[in-house]
C-alpha cells in the first residue's frame, strides 16, 4: 500500500505540472507557455495547441514578437518546436507564398515578414527561411541556437517535432485537472490506511 501512495504522488505532480509564466524581467506579459515533447507535425501540433486550456486560458502555437520574449524562452531550454507562423494560410491559392502570418492567438493574422522583408520581430537563422525542397510552410522554433526555421509542407511532410503553446489572457485561479485531483486522493488515501495500521 506504501508503495501505491508513492507511486500514486509521483504520478499526481507529473499531471499537475504547470507551464512556465513570463512574469518578471524587460517586457514581460504574464503569459503562459507550455512546451509539449511529442513528435508531430505542424498542423497536428496546432490543432492539440488550440484544444489545449491551462487554468481558465484556451492555448495556441506560441507568438513571438519581441526579442524579450525570444530570450525568456531561450532561457527555459524547451526543444525543437512548432510555433504559430506559417505562409500557408489561404489552401486556396499560392498568392500568400512568402507572406508569413501569426494564425492563431491574440495576434491572429498579423504579418511578420512579406516580400521577402522582415516586418516587427522575427528571429530567422541566417537563409532562412528558404522556401526548400518543393516548399516549406511552417515555422519552427529552436532549429539553430534558437533561431527560426521554415520548415515541413510539402517540402518536408515528414518533419516532426514537439510543439511550444502559449496561454494567454487574463490567468484565473488555478485550478487542479480532475486528473491530478483523482490521484491526490489515491495517495492520501493511502497514506491514511498507512497510518491507520500504526
Amino acid at each position: 500500500m506504501k508503495k501505491l501512495a508513492l507511486l500514486a504522488l509521483f504520478v499526481s505532480s507529473a499531471v499537475s505540472a504547470a507551464p512556465v509564466q513570463w512574469s518578471t524581467g524587460s517586457g514581460a506579459n504574464g503569459h503562459w507557455y507550455e512546451f509539449v515533447q511529442v513528435d508531430v507535425n505542424w498542423t497536428t501540433a496546432r490543432a492539440n495547441a488550440l484544444a489545449s486550456t491551462y487554468s481558465g486560458l484556451n492555448g495556441y502555437l506560441a507568438t513571438i514578437t519581441s526579442a524579450e520574449e525570444q530570450a525568456f524562452l531561450q532561457m527555459q531550454s524547451f526543444g525543437l518546436a512548432w510555433i504559430g507562423g506559417s505562409d500557408e494560410w489561404d489552401p486556396t491559392s499560392e498568392a500568400d507564398e512568402g507572406i508569413w502570418k501569426w494564425m492563431d492567438g491574440p495576434e491572429a493574422g498579423q504579418i511578420f515578414r512579406q516580400g521577402g522583408v522582415n516586418i516587427g520581430y522575427t528571429n530567422w537563422a541566417p537563409g532562412e527561411p528558404n522556401n526548400c525542397c518543393g516548399g516549406e510552410d511552417y515555422l519552427q522554433y529552436a532549429w539553430s541556437a534558437g533561431r527560426w526555421n521554415d520548415h515541413g509542407g510539402p517540402g518536408n511532410p515528414n518533419q516532426l517535432n514537439g510543439y511550444l503553446v502559449e496561454y494567454s489572457g487574463q490567468p484565473g485561479q488555478s485550478v487542479p485537472e480532475p486528473g491530478s485531483l483523482a490521484l491526490m486522493g489515491l495517495a492520501l488515501a493511502g497514506l491514511a490506511g498507512l497510518r491507520r495500521r500504526r
